[in-house]
């Protein structure tokens, strides 16, 4: 080969090599990251993002993994009526959130796992916790309960809540709270249930009853209006362990607070009774002892103006603003310290001679007469 040819052929393959460099290349590029479809049924084990609205003809979503964020996403989850909505059982630091759950018997059924729920409405379906931890918050239109099953759990908080329908605390040593909700059109029962916190609510027809031996319980700075009974109480064994009501407003009610058969370690103290229909406080203890502490501080307005007709446990019509019955021995007797009131119509306290204890500072009227152990002035 000459040097010519040479040259030559070292000329095309420059030319050639150069051509190379201004070929396009096509380059791999990842797939931008998507949450996964989510159908009815799913078991979930990782955080999804749901698309769509979900119509369930049995079951909904289970959660099967710890730390699991279900985002509803402003997105409808509903039922037929069968099984329920969101099923976590045995997880810990799952999150469900902005959205609607229902049309399920159960709309989040919990079991010995930690759940979150934010800003979730469960519309005619409950939550059903056991041995769980439960959060539950976000606002008075974003966070909705139609009825609520806790038992033997861990910890429960409710804040900034609507409640509808019937509500169950039993059989948990907390703590509980439930705080700043609106509770409407049912009722919360509360048994063997210790450590909660109750403030800031509205409780509205919807009456609340704490069971026997139910510890450490209170009750401060809320609303209760327009039930038959708005707070029933029981007795507490311990004086450390007592229930405590302080500070909140009963109005319009048939009876404010009542006890039937035990007044034993309830604090009752600086609370507002106002134009409840038979009376403020009916209260009657026919057991061994009763609080130490005084019913005290207490403000009876305008009460028993529109009667019911209900009797105490000895036939005496109640009528007023504090009613009270206990046995004839010392021991079970009730102390009033500084109640006042005006415009109530009968009294305003009943106690009949022998049955309470006069600490002093009780203003208004008090019937029968006379009575040497209640002084009223």
């Amino acid at each position: 080969m000459t040097r010519v040819q040479t040259l030559g052929i070292m000329r095309r393959l420059a030319v050639a090599m150069l051509a190379l460099l201004f070929i396009p290349v096509a380059f791999a590029v990842p797939a931008s990251a998507s949450s996964p479809v989510v159908a009815c049924g799913d078991v979930l084990t990782t955080s999804v993002t749901l698309t769509t609205d979900l119509m369930c003809p049995g079951a909904g979503l289970t959660v099967d993994a710890d730390d699991v964020v279900l985002d509803l996403n402003g997105h409808t989850v509903t039922g037929t009526g069968q099984g329920a909505g969101v099923t976590v059982d045995g997880n810990t630091g799952t999150v469900v959130k902005n959205g609607t759950i229902v049309g399920f018997t159960t709309g989040v059924n919990a079991w010995r796992s930690t759940i979150t729920l934010s800003a979730v409405r469960l519309i005619g379906t409950n939550l059903y916790s056991k041995a769980s931890t439960v959060q539950v918050g976000g606002t008075l239109s974003t966070c909705r309960l139609d009825g609520l099953v806790y038992r033997e759990g861990q910890g429960l908080t409710i804040d900034r809540c609507t409640l509808h329908g019937d509500a169950w605390i039993f059989s948990t040593r907390g703590p509980l709270a439930i705080k700043n909700s609106v509770l409407s059109g049912g009722r919360l029962d509360i048994g063997q249930a210790d450590n909660g916190e109750y403030s800031g609510n509205v409780f509205d027809n919807f009456p609340v009853s704490l069971g026997i031996e139910s510890r450490r319980n209170v009750f401060s700075a809320n609303l209760f209006r327009n039930a038959v009974t708005a707070l029933s109480v029981d007795a507490v064994i311990v004086p450390a362990n007592a229930t405590r009501v302080e500070r909140n407003v009963f109005s319009g009610n048939d009876i404010g607070i009542r006890a039937e058969r035990r007044i034993r370690n309830i604090v009752i103290r600086n609370n507002l009774f106002r134009a409840n229909r038979s009376a403020g406080a009916l209260l009657e203890n026919t057991v061994t002892s009763a609080s130490p502490d005084p019913i005290s501080g207490n403000l009876f307005i305008e009460n028993g103006h529109d009667p019911s007709g209900i009797s105490d446990g000895a036939g005496t019509l109640v009528r007023g603003g504090l009613h009270l019955r206990t046995v004839v021995t010392a021991p079970a007797r009730i102390a009033l310290e500084r109640n006042t009131g005006y415009g109530n119509a009968g009294y305003l306290i009943w106690a009949p001679p022998g049955q309470v204890i006069d600490s002093g500072g009780n203003k208004g009227s008090c019937l029968p007469l006379p009575n040497p152990d209640l002084t009223c002035s």
